[in-house]
């Protein structure tokens, strides 16, 4: 068996993204104050925010890092589409308060990174991407349901993620995006062989409701996965 050099999984990596694949990175910048240890919570919603300052989503990790900020959120999606998490998802952070149907203790906090012009907030296109494939991943480890992804607005009433807030068909297009259907069985045109051979070999397997996940993100763990299976293929 060959041996997988850093510069062959580059090229791999590289391939896979100009056929549109996203890799998702989330790098790791816990807080040590903002947050309620948790070991049995139930995960039923997610909800998401936008920062409302300029700052990227290490900045932002650092922020909240190791002084009493008396708020939090899981995870932030930088302008590039970098994804930094602040707080464990077993764990509580202190986004959306405490209402009976939606809270902290509920739900996972995700914020997007922002940036102004003439007076009016907006997330960059690489910011949404990113935050997209990031919710379905999540709705997919805690089997969360479209419906309950919602804004920081629909649970208090703050103008939270103003973007999406001010402009309602924004945030419809956010939900259309994070659907998840049958239609992620279907390969586009170009992968169609590839598929059905890396099913047939036993590469690709489904979840168990036999999803296969074809427009989903992957991560640099699948990526690894995918290639100790095939490398394991025998002759």
């Amino acid at each position: 068996m060959p041996k997988l050099g850093c510069s062959l999984l580059c090229v791999i990596w590289q391939l896979l993204r100009q056929k549109g694949v996203f890799f998702m990175v989330i790098n790791k910048l816990l807080t040590t104050v903002n947050y309620k240890k948790s070991s049995s919570r139930k995960i039923k919603y997610i909800v998401v925010h936008y920062v409302g300052a300029t700052g990227g989503a290490e900045a932002n990790c650092k922020f909240f890092r190791s002084v009493y900020r008396g708020r939090s959120a899981h995870y932030f999606v930088g302008h590039q589409g970098e994804i930094w998490q602040s707080v464990e998802d077993k764990d509580i952070a202190w986004h959306c308060g405490s209402s009976e149907k939606i809270n902290n203790t509920n739900s996972i906090g995700v914020e997007m990174c922002c940036k102004k012009k003439d007076g009016k907030w907006y997330f960059e296109e690489e910011t949404v991407t990113a935050t997209i494939e990031l919710v379905k991943r999540l709705m997919v480890e805690y089997g969360i349901s479209k419906e309950n992804v919602v804004r920081h607005y629909d649970v208090t009433g703050k103008v939270c993620p103003e973007p999406y807030v001010r402009d309602v068909s924004a945030w419809n297009k956010f939900k259309e995006r994070i659907n998840m259907s049958k239609a992620d069985n279907t390969p586009n045109q170009y992968a169609k062989e590839s598929v059905n051979w890396a099913i047939n070999n036993g590469i690709l397997k489904g979840d168990e409701n036999g999803n296969y996940r074809l427009h989903s993100a992957i991560t640099r763990q699948d990526v690894l996965v995918f290639l100790h299976r095939a490398l394991s293929i025998k002759k």
